[in-house]
């Protein structure tokens, strides 16, 4: 990705990974996978790549990005794709750019 922020300065670019797992309370042996695309993005063929790991990888954590007024709805969807691996998809609300880059 490339962002072109002339006004913006990213003073902390990087988020550890370690943090997260503690925000969504994972152990560390865990493997987090991120998927921070606009929620049409999320096609069904991703769904069933994201279903495919959780199957063959239970360390395996997804968080993805949604607006929390879709989170239910989401869910709901999760629900049917991933059974009962789908307590292992967290969600993280949109945030702004800064936020996002870090």
């Amino acid at each position: 990705m490339c962002f072109k922020f002339h006004n913006i300065l990213f003073n902390d670019f990087t988020t550890p990974i370690e943090s997260l797992k503690t925000q969504y309370q994972l152990f560390p042996s865990f493997q987090l996978y991120g998927i921070f695309q606009s929620t049409f993005k999320y096609h069904p063929t991703l769904m069933a790549m994201i279903r495919g790991i959780l199957e063959k990888n239970q360390r395996a954590f997804f968080v993805l990005l949604i607006d929390q007024e879709s989170w239910k709805e989401f869910m709901d969807y999760a629900e049917k794709m991933f059974g009962h691996n789908v307590n292992r998809i967290k969600m993280m609300n949109k945030m702004d750019t800064l936020q996002y880059c870090n």
